[in-house]
């Protein structure tokens, strides 16, 4: 039987054994993080940044063995939005801003780039007809839709020649007109529907003013 004094002094001996490891391994002993040989002590050296064994270090630098890659540093998601933030809206343009184009020589726009233009411009009884008026680079397209559009005519063109001013229409469905604006010009279209008749679109431009006037003579 082991007296109680020698018990106790075999615990402290393991006690200090253990302490004794874990104070190797936190300064230069197995697994401490290190930047050259110095910094690791009791028969380990530097390898990627990490104390190991020598023998270990040893076959990896002579190319026995595959280097030991640390583990990839994690990050950080970016934190949410915040629940009350506000998107910012897009400029407004001006008048001037939208006709920058107007004298421009370029082909006409595909549909995908009509539908891509985010706004319309202003013409008067436009929306209450159900008509979308559209300018991009030197083009307009007016667009009205419903089951009662008929069909369209181009009944007046000053300034621009008949292949420019370019129609499309489908009964119940849609009729547009697509033209350039390149220089002074006038240009009549009458839009009919089959439930109010026809309705007068006037596109009218002066070489040298910046804002074309475009317009229907009258409400639904």
């Amino acid at each position: 039987m082991v007296p109680n004094r020698e018990r106790v002094g075999l615990g402290l001996a393991a006690a200090t054994v253990v302490l004794a490891a874990l104070a190797c391994k936190q300064s230069g002993g197995a697994g401490s993080k290190c930047s050259a040989d110095g910094d690791c002590k009791n028969g380990y050296l530097c390898e990627s940044s990490v104390c190991l064994e020598e023998d270990k270090v040893e076959r990896i630098r002579a190319g026995l063995l595959a280097p030991e890659t640390p583990p990839p540093a994690t990050t950080t998601p970016p934190p949410p939005p915040a629940a009350n933030s506000v998107a910012v809206p897009p400029p407004v343009l001006g008048p001037d801003a939208l006709f920058a184009g107007i004298g421009q020589r370029s082909s006409p726009p595909t549909t995908a780039e009509w539908d891509a233009v985010p706004k319309e411009i202003d013409v008067r009884h436009s929306t209450p007809l159900r008509c979308e008026t559209k300018f991009l680079r030197e083009w307009l397209r007016v667009s009205c839709r419903g089951e009662a559009v008929q069909d369209l005519a181009v009944i007046k063109r000053e300034g621009i020649i008949a292949g420019e001013v370019m129609t499309y229409a489908r009964a119940k469905s849609v009729a547009s007109l697509v033209m350039p604006i390149r220089g002074s010009l006038e240009v009549v279209v009458a839009f009919r529907w089959t439930t109010i008749g026809a309705r007068l679109l006037t596109v009218r431009y002066a070489a040298g003013t910046k804002i074309p006037e475009i317009y229907f003579d009258a409400p639904p």
